[in-house]
């Protein structure tokens, strides 16, 4: 329909914008917590200016899912460079990009205008900034080569 090419094309330029910002000099991993972190503080901003629309964009709703899906798409679409990049620095250890890609979307579906709205601010900003650590560093404690 007309209104999900709407959505679709402000999605596509909403992450282009979070892209371009984006430092060049920067390592893979740090570029990927940017990414994720501008991605989120630029949803707040848009979350407030979308506050009045109803719950179209929600997956559960019936138009809801397939925008998603392409939302996804297109995030996928940022993050794959990234990885690879990581890999190709020896940054990030991954072995399979697409499944670890998979991975990365389905951890950060949380970013969403549902969430925006459902979780305070405060409490929120602490969230993205443990789910980055997460992502990037893991919660295992590391292990001590002494036996």
């Amino acid at each position: 329909s007309i209104f999900n090419e709407v959505v679709i094309d402000e999605a596509r330029g909403f992450i282009d914008r979070v892209e371009k910002k984006i430092p060049g000099q920067m390592p893979a991993d740090e570029k990927i917590a940017f990414f994720l972190n501008t991605f989120y503080h630029d949803l707040k901003k848009y979350s407030k200016e979308l506050a009045h629309l109803p719950e179209l964009l929600y997956e559960s709703y019936p138009h809801g899912k397939p925008i998603v899906e392409k939302i996804n798409e297109l995030f996928s679409e940022k993050l794959r460079p990234l990885l690879i990049e990581g890999k190709e620095q020896n940054i990030l250890e991954i072995n399979d990009i697409e499944t670890t890609l998979s991975a990365l979307v389905i951890m950060t579906d949380f970013l969403n205008l549902d969430w925006m709205r459902r979780v305070g601010e405060n409490q929120r900003n602490i969230m993205i900034e443990r789910v980055i650590d997460i992502l990037l560093n893991g919660i295992r404690r590391k292990k001590s080569n002494v036996k």
